[in-house]
C-alpha cells in the first residue's frame, strides 16, 4: 500500500528527502506550510483583542454565535493562536 493524501495534503505536494536535501538551507523553509494548515476543516474564530489576550492565557471565552466545539481561533490580525 502507498499512502497518497493525508486530509488536505495529496502526494502531489510531497516533497522528497532527496530534493529537500538538495535545496539550499535558506529555500527550506519555503516549503513549510503554516501550522493552521492542518485545520482548515475547522470553523475560523477571530478574537478581539482583549478576548485573544484571556484565550492566551487559559481562560474561557464565551462566544454567543460561535458553536461549541473545536475551531481555528486567531486575533484581529491574522495571528493563528
Amino acid at each position: 500500500m502507498r499512502r497518497t493524501a493525508t486530509g488536505a495534503f495529496g502526494i502531489e505536494e510531497a516533497v522528497s528527502l532527496d530534493t529537500l536535501e538538495a535545496l539550499p538551507e535558506d529555500r527550506r523553509d519555503s516549503l513549510l506550510r503554516p501550522v493552521d494548515a492542518v485545520l482548515t476543516q475547522l470553523p475560523e474564530v477571530v478574537l478581539e483583542e482583549g478576548l485573544a489576550g484571556r484565550f492566551c492565557h487559559g481562560q474561557t471565552v464565551t462566544l454567543a454565535s460561535v458553536p461549541r466545539g473545536v475551531s481555528r481561533v486567531y486575533t484581529p490580525f491574522g495571528q493563528f493562536l
